[in-house]
């Protein structure tokens, strides 16, 4: 069984299902707190039915698991850079808030207050 999961995951047209719901999952986080996002909504904008989406996702969550692995993913220079930055002060810089500020699709999940216990706890 889970053989055939990690052919699933690499099979071109999944990754693309997969893409295109956690895409959807961002665009909908954009006007809804998370607790009120819901799977009818995300198969809405992302064109899928509901099946399509468990047949990808168990829930929600896992699903903002990955967006947040993604975004997460290219943040880890950041952290490696304020390592440096300790042990060598020079002026002071915030790189992940640059971060945050240069990919603006990922606010709508580090600015909202009912995830950022989850988040924290990453």
């Amino acid at each position: 069984m889970q053989e055939y999961t990690q052919k699933k995951r690499q099979d071109r047209r999944t990754r693309y299902t997969r893409e295109a719901i956690r895409n959807a999952f961002l665009r909908v986080k954009r006007n809804k707190a998370y607790n009120a996002v819901t799977v009818s909504d995300l198969c809405r904008e992302a064109e899928i039915s509901r099946g399509t989406f468990y047949l990808h996702y168990n829930n929600i969550a896992e699903v903002l698991d990955e967006v947040l692995e993604e975004a997460l993913s290219q943040t880890s220079e950041l952290f490696a850079q304020l390592a440096l930055e300790e042990r060598e002060p020079k002026c002071p810089v915030y790189p992940f808030c640059h971060f945050i500020r240069d990919h603006v699709i990922y606010r709508c999940i580090f600015f909202d207050d009912s995830l950022t216990s989850y988040i924290i706890n990453c």
